[in-house]
C-alpha cells in the first residue's frame, strides 16, 4: 500500500530538503486524499476522527494516522541522522498494521482502534508538553500503534474457560 503519491503533501509543513517525508510515499487516491485533509484539519484536537480515514482506506488507517501525527508534532526531527529512517518507519508501520486482525474478524481491537488510541494519546500528551520529551512522545505514539497487535477480540476469561493455547501458555 506504499507508493509514490504526494497527495498528502498539503497535510503539514514542507519537508526539509535533508529528509523525505514519511507519509509522502503513501499511495492514496483523490477520495482518500480528501479524507486525509479532513483528518489533518482536526489533527491534534480531541475531535480527530480516524473513522473518516477508515471509511476510504481501511487497510492503511493506522499507517496514515501514525505518520501524520509524528510529522504534525515534529517528532521525526530527532531521527534525521539515522540513515533510511523514513523508509524503516514506513516498513515498520506497514508490518504492524498487517499484524492487526481485520475488522470483520475483530470488530474492536483492530488497526482502527490502535489509530484512535494513538490520536487520543497524542491529544493528551499535547496538553502538557513540558512534562514529556520528544522521545517520550514518540515512544508513546509507537506504543499506541502496537498495543493490541494480533488481539483476537476475546478476553482472558474466554481463553481460560476454553483452555485455548494462549491460556495454556500464559495462565498459571
Amino acid at each position: 500500500h506504499w507508493g509514490t503519491s504526494k497527495a498528502l503533501a498539503a497535510m503539514s509543513s514542507p519537508p526539509s530538503p535533508k529528509r523525505p517525508r514519511v507519509e509522502e510515499s503513501l499511495e492514496v487516491d483523490a477520495k482518500q486524499a480528501e479524507a486525509v485533509k479532513t483528518f489533518a484539519k482536526l489533527a491534534g484536537s480531541f475531535a480527530s476522527n480516524v473513522f473518516c480515514l477508515e471509511a476510504v482506506n481501511p487497510v492503511s488507517v493506522l499507517q496514515l494516522t501514525a505518520s501524520h501525527t509524528l510529522r504534525h508534532r515534529g517528532l521525526l526531527e530527532q531521527f534525521e541522522g539515522i540513515p533510511n529512517f523514513p523508509q524503516t518507519l514506513r516498513t515498520f508501520l506497514s508490518k504492524i498494521e498487517g499484524l492487526y486482525l481485520p475488522r470483520d474478524d475483530v470488530p474492536y481491537h483492530n488497526g482502527t482502534h490502535a489509530a484512535d488510541t494513538l490520536v487520543t494519546c497524542d491529544w493528551m500528551l499535547h496538553l502538557d508538553l513540558d512534562r514529556f520529551t520528544a522521545l517520550d512522545r514518540f515512544a508513546a505514539i509507537i506504543a499506541c500503534a502496537i498495543h493490541d497487535v494480533a488481539h483476537d477480540g476475546r478476553n482472558n476469561a474466554f481463553h481460560v474457560n476454553t483452555k485455548s493455547p494462549l491460556a495454556i501458555t500464559y495462565n498459571d
